[in-house]
């Protein structure tokens, strides 16, 4: 008898997707639940074998589509984390992220808010930019999550862009770190760091005031109206 992972498997594989949702609906569920990590596995194994990595080779659209579909079934946490089959944090490919994003629960959020200082610290940095713009409610028409970013979240988002400096792009690092600065200025963060850095609340790190000398004159000149900066910045 053909099992509903069996069916799963060969719908994903074909790229079938209008006989996977003609056929989902009459699915064993709790068999297709149980057997998640089994489904994870050989969808990354065939990701593998047919060399795509959402980079160099993209993702098709019928097995993206399947993939929505599937999170339905077994969630959207499983195929965010555990079907990619490089070492990326968070499956590589946007617009799947942004799908599986919109569907999830705010239950969720916290387990997706706490993979985002990996994406930066293994460059992951589209997919890590995409996340932050949605936990900061930037993406039009999304879902805005419960959980919102907070100032320190952010902040340790750009500690961890550095991290790993010394294996990383130097150019690609740099200019992730200068795009989250302006985002800590834009929604006011900045303040917040800059405060608890006053109050030995926090200890920056070595990138944080050198990053802060590449804004504008300008952008520097209104956050001195609230606070002193080094003579270095």
């Amino acid at each position: 008898m053909h099992s509903s992972t069996d069916a799963v498997l060969d719908f994903f594989c074909a790229g079938d997707v209008a006989g996977f949702r003609v056929v989902k609906h009459h699915m064993d569920r709790q068999e297709v639940w149980s057997e998640q990590d089994f489904i994870c596995a050989q969808i990354r194994e065939w990701l593998s074998e047919n060399k795509i990595d959402c980079e160099r080779k993209q993702l098709p659209h019928p097995q993206r589509e399947i993939l929505v579909d599937l999170s339905t079934l077994i969630g959207q946490v499983p195929i965010l984390f555990w079907m990619h089959p490089n070492r990326f944090p968070v499956f590589n490919d946007a617009s799947l992220v942004k799908q599986l994003l919109n569907l999830m629960g705010d239950v969720d959020d916290e387990k997706v808010l706490g993979r985002i200082e990996r994406c930066f610290e293994w460059d992951q940095h589209k997919i890590g930019f995409l996340l932050v713009n949605f936990y900061l409610h930037n993406l039009a028409g999304a879902r805005r999550p419960a959980n919102k970013l907070t100032a320190k979240g952010l902040y340790n988002i750009f500690e961890a862009a550095g991290r790993l400096r010394i294996l990383g792009n130097q150019a690609k690092t740099n200019l992730a770190e200068l795009r989250l600065m302006k985002m800590l200025v834009a929604t006011g963060y900045i303040h917040n760091i800059l405060y608890l850095i006053k109050h030995k609340k926090l200890t920056p790190c070595v990138s944080f005031y050198r990053t802060l000398a590449k804004l504008s004159e300008g952008c520097r000149a209104q956050i001195e109206l609230f606070h002193r900066l080094p003579q270095c910045v």
